[in-house]
């Protein structure tokens, strides 16, 4: 699936490509698609309106999703410094920024107070920019220099560039004055294009956690909670039921199925229940 497709927060854009597309749909729900119309600006800096099919979410109704994906503040961290060894061959005794800077910067940035003239918005539309000379003008509003800790803004733009949004976005979340602002991912393009229907769009978590119980009643019971009290979590999660699925059950099988993966080296995220 290619085309053109935006990935962004508010008027603040995260990512964006004519290219292949990066697949977002674990931080929404499929209700989440809808059609929706939104002020913008055309080629000659008239104000306009435009109908986007998209993907929108509060951002404190992406938070769960977004760490149950592996974006803790750990986890980010760990990207981060993965992100400098594999682009700038830095670690942590050269760093081009370190990541409790990236937070403190981030921390003090608004989202609701980025904002652009008519020149300005129009620029970012139909400029000619590279990806990374489009962060760098980015990064060059208000909001992103209250830090005063981004170090050479020649560099930046590439560092912004090339850092997985996700790391951003779960900083940007720090600032509960964010929490409210909708993400959105715009596949208007891709859709009009037919390069994609819908339904393939969505392909929900990646990684799920299974949860393995000894008897039906467990799984059955587990799973229908979180489907009531969580719904927006509830596809994370598959259910292993011992007794239907494996010819032994009881707590030593359960023992033994659990020393047989990790002596195969499964690496997912996988819960035993004993009761």
């Amino acid at each position: 699936m290619s085309g053109y497709w935006t990935f962004s927060v508010g008027n603040l854009e995260l990512q964006w490509f004519k290219m292949e597309l990066n697949n977002y749909s674990k931080l929404f729900l499929e209700s989440d698609l809808s059609e929706k119309t939104v002020n913008s600006f055309n080629e000659y800096s008239e104000p306009t309106e435009l109908k986007i099919k998209c993907f929108t979410a509060k951002l404190i109704d992406v938070l769960p999703r977004l760490e149950l994906s592996g974006y803790t503040l750990n986890g980010c961290k760990l990207l981060f410094l993965q992100n400098l060894k594999e682009n700038y061959q830095l670690d942590s005794s050269n760093e081009l920024i370190t990541f409790e800077e990236y937070i403190s910067c981030l921390s003090y940035v608004n989202i609701k107070n980025i904002n652009y003239t008519e020149e300005e918005f129009s620029n970012l539309l139909y400029g000619d920019f590279d990806y990374d000379e489009f962060s760098l003008a980015i990064l060059q509003n208000e909001e992103f220099r209250k830090g005063n800790v981004l170090k050479s803004f020649e560099d930046d733009g590439q560092f912004f560039a090339n850092l997985d949004p996700l790391i951003t976005l779960r900083l940007l979340m720090l600032n509960k004055s964010n929490h409210d602002c909708e993400l959105c991912w715009n596949l208007t393009n891709i859709l009009e294009n037919q390069n994609c229907t819908e339904d393939e769009l969505y392909t929900g978590p990646e990684n799920k956690f299974v949860i393995v119980t000894e008897g039906s009643t467990d799984s059955f019971i587990i799973e229908k909670s979180f489907k009531q009290i969580r719904p927006d979590i509830a596809e994370f999660f598959k259910f292993i039921d011992m007794k239907k699925n494996y010819p032994f059950s009881g707590t030593g099988q359960i023992c033994n199925f659990a020393k047989g993966l990790i002596k195969i080296g499964y690496d997912n995220h996988i819960i035993f229940i004993f009761d």
